[in-house]
């Protein structure tokens, strides 16, 4: 299928394009559909070819506390660390509005964005509040937490992470 056609599907179909082509027309060899099948055997679900249907409407019927408590015990896990972006306009409205969090889903804020694209990063903190100068070459942050501080009490990070480009160069200047 033509990379243009299969985004053009709605999520269900592009699913089904996806089960069909990895799980169907062939076996299921790589590492990620081995993954995929042994944690649907694990929940207890039945994994052949035409299962998709029961497999939805398995996980449409699973309340989710439960159902993410039944992943963490199968997983034998007693967190997750997950990346949240203070530079995603998506994702700064939802942590503006100081959701509840399960204590159990650690954070790590993503900062790429301060080594790839500092024009950018520079004006967002800039609207936030931060003392940026006017090139946007350099931002005031006392200590080391500031940035962090500015989250406080919203995802309060467990750490901080980026994936620099190959071609990063940094100067002394």
């Amino acid at each position: 299928m033509p990379y243009e056609k299969f985004w053009q599907l709605d999520k269900q179909e592009q699913a089904d394009h996806v089960w069909k082509t990895l799980f169907m027309d062939r076996s299921p060899l790589s590492e990620a559909c081995r993954g995929v099948l042994t944690s649907l055997n694990k929940l207890g679900l039945e994994t052949g070819p035409n299962q998709l249907p029961a497999i939805r409407q398995w996980f449409r019927e699973q309340p989710l506390e439960s159902f993410v408590d039944q992943c963490m015990d199968l997983a034998n896990l007693r967190a997750i660390c997950m990346t949240n972006s203070p530079f995603d306009p998506q994702e700064k409205v939802i942590w503006d509005q100081n959701p509840t969090r399960d204590e159990r889903f650690l954070t790590g804020l993503r900062l790429d964005p301060l080594l790839l694209d500092w024009n950018s990063a520079g004006k967002h903190l800039k609207s936030c509040g931060y003392e940026v100068d006017e090139d946007f070459k350099r931002f005031v942050m006392p200590g080391d937490h500031t940035l962090s501080q500015g989250m406080e009490g919203k995802n309060q990070p467990a750490l901080f992470d980026g994936f620099p480009s190959a071609n990063l160069c940094l100067s002394g200047s």
